[in-house]
């Protein structure tokens, strides 16, 4: 699930890598320190609490109304596109509550790691347990972003699976049992949940709606275990794998406009490129749609102009903060 072009995230800090680590983690933050200092905000969006992932690496776990569990979303791999951009790849993981339904969707060892003493009564692993839980355990999507250096311009794009399925294949299928699923996550609406809040996030906080967005969908795989517990991906095409892209523009300093311009015009290039070989398009829209659609929330456009009052804001007494 992640991405494969891009060298990993050093463990410590290193010269050549901390300033753009610092860039992507100043990026995130700029918008979710305003965002959770404003509780109406909040709640119209349906953030909950958010907690910075202790570490050199950014992260941050976040709550939603709703579900009971809670999202991590974590860099795993940064690219230097150019002089001017960076590419960061982050891993959105869910760690579900023992009390909701999409507890039983998750495979038999990540049911018995949540339920372990790794976890804290926040229902999120324990700073000491952080590196003893296998990074591929939890995993649900990604997300995609590309900022410029000046953190002006952002991309963004979630990709996920409707379905996230592993099965055993059963070594009595000759007496017709068939295979065992033993994992079955609805990867793609729990990640669109946590990038709708996201995006409404930034749209709100710069004032700045998205600039377009582009939703393919194309056949998703489905994995196989062996009986060495390797998995292999095999094609299915009852899942289907979802990506949806957007950008916008975060602030815009004096002489910016050839930039800009520039960049405009490889990403609205971007959205109209032609569908690869098995990917359809579902939607490419450069504003919000007249009618609602499945996956595209027209929120998107109207945050840029949310106003709540201020005296309310200062009468919350709500745990919005990053601690």
């Amino acid at each position: 699930m992640n991405e494969p072009m891009a060298e990993p995230i050093p463990k410590g800090p290193m010269p050549s890598w901390q300033e753009d680590v610092g860039r992507v983690r100043q990026a995130m933050e700029d918008m979710l320190t305003s965002l959770f200092h404003d509780p109406q905000a909040c709640r119209k969006i349906g953030f909950t609490n958010i907690r910075r992932l202790i570490g050199f690496i950014p992260g941050w776990y976040l709550w939603t109304e709703e579900h009971q569990g809670a999202f991590l979303l974590e860099l795993m791999r940064l690219r230097s596109l150019n002089h001017r951009f960076i590419a960061a790849y982050f891993l959105i993981r869910y760690y579900p509550s023992p009390q909701e339904a999409h507890f039983l969707d998750f495979a038999p060892v990540e049911r018995q790691v949540r339920l372990s003493s790794f976890f804290d009564e926040t229902g999120t692993p324990q700073y000491e347990s952080q590196d003893h839980i296998h990074e591929s355990l939890f995993a649900i999507g990604n997300l995609n972003m590309e900022i410029n250096r000046g953190l002006n311009l952002i991309k963004l794009k979630l990709f996920s699976q409707d379905r996230w399925r592993e099965v055993q294949d059963d070594l009595r299928r000759g007496e017709g049992t068939g295979a065992q699923i033993h994992r079955n996550v609805p990867g793609w609406k729990l990640s669109w949940t946590l990038f709708d809040k996201l995006l409404l996030g930034f749209c709100f906080v710069h004032r700045s709606p998205p600039l377009g967005l582009r939703l393919t969908v194309s056949p998703g795989m489905e994995y196989h275990l062996g009986t060495d517990g390797m998995a292999s991906g095999v094609p299915e095409s009852a899942i289907q794998r979802w990506t949806l892209e957007t950008g916008l523009l975060l602030k815009s300093p004096p002489n910016f406009d050839l930039v800009l311009e520039t960049w405009k015009k490889n990403f609205y290039a971007s959205l109209w490129r032609p569908p690869k070989e098995g990917e359809n398009l579902i939607a490419g829209v450069t504003d919000s749609p007249e009618k609602e659609s499945p996956w595209i929330d027209r929120k998107w456009w109207a945050a840029s102009s949310w106003t709540f009052s201020q005296r309310e804001n200062q009468s919350s007494s709500v745990p919005y903060r990053i601690h």
